[in-house]
């Protein structure tokens, strides 16, 4: 799976891109980080960055697990 922007890029006529159809795919990403480790300040800015964004997303609802 690769996103939209891909096909916009690539000039290669012999890949296809294709759609999902009915309910599109989703993702979770996570990010850890370690206190005691030395954080450059990339390293903190992009931290930084994803929380602010992460605030912006409002979380799902995850599904009971079976046994939970």
């Amino acid at each position: 799976m690769v996103p939209k922007m891909a096909q916009q890029l690539d000039q290669c006529d012999r890949r296809i891109y294709r759609s999902f159809s009915g309910k599109k795919p989703t993702r979770t990403v996570a990010l850890l980080t370690n206190p005691y480790r030395y954080q450059s300040r990339w390293a903190r800015s992009l931290v930084d960055h994803l929380r602010k964004l992460g605030s912006s997303v409002r979380p799902r609802k995850r599904p009971a697990q079976a046994g939970s």
